[in-house]
């Protein structure tokens, strides 16, 4: 009968049927399971937005009082965005809130240019530490000196995508420094120009400084090492250790006036003593 001859075609479309709605039913899925991923990573990366920009105004907030520039380089395009400070730094009109690289490269005098944007390149592509001085011309043509730091940052595959990093004025700091280089150098001549052996000490006795007479008499009477250059070494233990020597009464007062003079009990302190050599007999003024 007509049923025994369909009964076949009805079996075999069934199964067809089932699966259909089986494929139907895990591309559905699938296509659900895409979105909700596409959704996810969508979600990561605008929060991974949201934190670098939180944390770009936070460090701008941060160093604004400090007078220290903030920017932020896109590593595939190269478009570079400066704060207020950064600007304010380079002596340049704020046109918006970015500028771009060409700008910065512009800013840097030519004979410091290779040696940075080298460091640059090292720290994006071999994770090296971007920490580097440069100097630039700014726009109103007077030369600064720039302290510079900054870090790469990756994108989700691991590939370096931009760095952050701060610019801070320290011509001034470099300044200072100089003048005291030159301070120094100044004393020391000073007391390098004088005849007679002169030894700094600070308030414990530490030697801090000689000058050349003091260095000249101590390699003449056989002292080495750090005995004849004698700064980090303590004159007032150096005193107390000749006190079994045949200057020993000497040495402890000597001791005890340096002492005296230190802790503010007297204003100057006058010895004279015997040093005797193998080949001559001396005395000195303390």
């Amino acid at each position: 009968d007509s049923n025994s001859i369909l009964a076949p075609w009805h079996s075999s479309l069934y199964r067809q049927g089932l699966v259909f709605i089986l494929l139907a039913g895990l591309v559905s899925l699938s296509l659900i399971l895409y979105q909700n991923r596409q959704r996810a990573i969508a979600r990561l990366m605008q929060a991974r937005e949201n934190e670098r920009q939180a944390a770009i105004e936070r460090l701008s907030m941060a160093t604004d009082i400090g007078g220290t520039g903030v920017w932020e380089l896109n590593l595939k395009d190269k478009a570079l965005i400066w704060d207020k400070a950064m600007f304010q730094l380079f002596g340049k009109e704020q046109p918006g809130s970015s500028s771009t690289y060409a700008t910065w490269q512009e800013s840097v005098l030519p004979e410091d240019l290779p040696d940075t944007e080298a460091r640059l390149e090292r720290a994006i592509h071999q994770g090296e530490a971007f920490n580097t001085h440069f100097r630039i011309r700014r726009g109103d043509g007077e030369i600064r000196t720039i302290d510079a730091r900054a870090r790469v940052y990756a994108d989700a595959s691991g590939r370096p995508e931009r760095m952050i990093g701060v610019n801070r004025d320290i011509t001034d700091q470099q300044r200072l420094e100089q003048s005291l280089r030159d301070s120094r150098h100044f004393s020391n001549s000073i007391l390098d120009s004088l005849v007679q052996n002169i030894a700094v000490l600070d308030g414990e006795g530490v030697i801090l400084k000689i000058n050349r007479a003091w260095r000249e008499f101590a390699r003449d009477n056989g002292a080495s090492g750090q005995t004849l250059d004698s700064v980090g070494l303590n004159y007032l233990t150096i005193c107390r250790a000749a006190s079994g020597h045949e200057s020993g009464v000497e040495a402890l007062e000597a001791c005890e006036g340096i002492q005296r003079v230190l802790a503010g009990k007297l204003m100057e302190f006058r010895l004279e003593y015997s040093c005797h050599s193998s080949t001559e007999q001396r005395w000195f003024v303390l």
